[in-house]
Formats: structure tokens, sequence, C-alpha cells
């Protein structure tokens, strides 16, 4: 079997068959309910593997699927409609940080495998822009499939994506042309990736991976925003060379504002982690 085979099998395998239940948090006003649930959504999950990729935009959720993107009122009221990217597996969608409306997707197409894996919307995903240039495999001309996305706190037009394996590919323009890091021609083969970058640390791009087989690891790389197609001095900081996550593969990432509980009482100031 050849590699676009294989990943056409691999897709299918982490497909699972069951639709989407979705339960969406609300404010607490002090009742009981804190949720509401939402409904599945008329299309199976894209992947067993990683969070199921969904965002927020204005008053309604949008969520990836096997078959694209659709999308719910918050309120419960409608629905779900599929607002765009049919025949596209969604692995991850993120909405701008200083652009509303703006949410990028990005994924595996399945009915046209030369088509572009990302694609950005900025009316708040009614209509949906492909790249116009991003790696492809050398031997079959086919996309790879973008499995995970972060975008840089210090500059929003720079993002990073998660390809096959450790392999990582950068686009400083917001989504419109991505390249390779550190200048490779080829992806390498492998299970799915995550990243991301700490809004703390906009230097530093972490990176979560079981690469080879069996031996998961959580690393850092360097960022040179004067050089932002470079990324240097990959460090292992869990995992890795000593095996102590042996296989449990990470499958996302997520940060924000922390606080110190413990701090709290003595009044000093909250932390951010």
């Amino acid at each position: 079997m050849d590699r676009l085979g294989i990943r056409r099998l691999a897709t299918r395998l982490i497909a699972p068959l069951l639709a989407v239940p979705l339960i969406s948090a609300c404010e607490n006003d002090g009742s009981a309910e804190a949720w509401r649930d939402l409904g599945e959504i008329p299309a199976a999950a894209s992947t067993a593997l990683n969070h199921t990729p969904m965002v927020t935009s204005g008053d309604r959720v949008l969520v990836g699927t096997s078959d694209g993107l659709w999308a719910r009122p918050l309120d419960g009221s409608g629905e779900w409609q599929q607002v765009g990217l049919a025949g596209v597996v969604i692995y991850a969608t993120r909405g701008h940080p200083n652009l509303e409306g703006t949410l990028f997707a990005a994924g595996q197409p399945v009915a046209d495998p030369q088509a572009s894996p990302f694609h950005r919307s900025d009316d708040g995903g009614n209509t949906w822009v492909p790249s116009a240039a991003w790696p492809s495999n050398p031997f079959e001309l086919s996309s790879e499939p973008f499995f995970d996305l972060t975008i840089a706190p210090d500059d929003p037009d720079r993002l990073y994506a998660n390809l096959s394996g450790p392999s990582v590919a950068i686009s400083t323009d917001g989504g419109i042309t991505w390249v390779l890091a550190n200048g490779e021609t080829e992806v390498f083969f492998g299970d799915p990736c995550v990243v991301h970058v700490l809004e703390s640390t906009p230097a530093t791009l972490f990176q979560g991976c079981e690469a080879p087989l069996d031996n998961a690891w959580v690393a850092t790389q360097v960022i040179d925003p004067a050089d932002p197609f470079t990324l240097s001095n990959f460090t292992f900081v869990a995992g890795g060379p000593d095996f102590a996550l042996e296989n449990r593969r990470p499958n996302s990432f997520a940060s924000g504002a922390a606080r110190n509980a413990l701090c709290r009482p003595r009044g000093c100031a909250d932390r951010a982690r």
C-alpha cells in the first residue's frame, strides 16, 4: 500500500462512527443549570485522538467534523446546519485573537486530495477561503493534513501548524501561504502531534508527540521573530529519552491565566501561569 493509501486508511480508522453530542457551558446565573445540551451534530466526529475541534463566534458555536463545519446558536435554538468545507475532515479550529469574526479551520480534504488543508473565514464562518500555497507530498502531490494549529501571541499573522509526526508548517500572512519550518522539503510520517505558544512566552513553541511509536514527549523550540521560518534549540521538557511518558501521547494543549489559591487568603496578587 502506498503512503497516500496508508493515510486514507488511518483517517478512516480514527474517525468514530457516532455523531458528536455537544454540551455548551453558559453563565451560571444562580440557577441549578449551568450547562445547555445542544444535541447531536448530524456528522461523525473527525478524530478519536485529539479533542473535538470547536470554536465560538458571535452567538453560535462551530464544530469541525469528518464532513466539514457545522454550527448552531449557543442558546440552543434552531438546528445544526453545515456552514462550509463539506468533504473536509476538520482536525483543528481557532479564533483570531484580535479580529472578531476571523476563524481558522484545518484538516484533510478527502474528496480532492490535492485541495488546501487550511481555510480562513473573516465573516464568522459564513464563507471560507482556502490557502494559496501549502506543503504537498512530493510523490503523490497530495496536500499534507494539518492536525493542530496555534497563533503567535506577539504576531497574530504568524501561525504554526503541526502536520504528520513532528513536522511543523509556518505562515506569516494569516494562513494564506505555508512553508515547512527549517527549510524541510518533505513531511515526516507519524502519528498526529500538537503545538502551542503561551502568551507569556511568545518566543517558545511547545510540541507534544509520540514519535517514534511508544515514545511520547513534550519539547520546546525557540522562535526568532527576525527569522520566522526557523525553529531552533529543540529541547525535551517531558518524556523523550527517559521514556517517562511511555506511549501517553499528548492530545491537546490549553493554557490561560491561573490563580494561586494558597496565596489568596493572605491577600497577595493573583499570579499568571
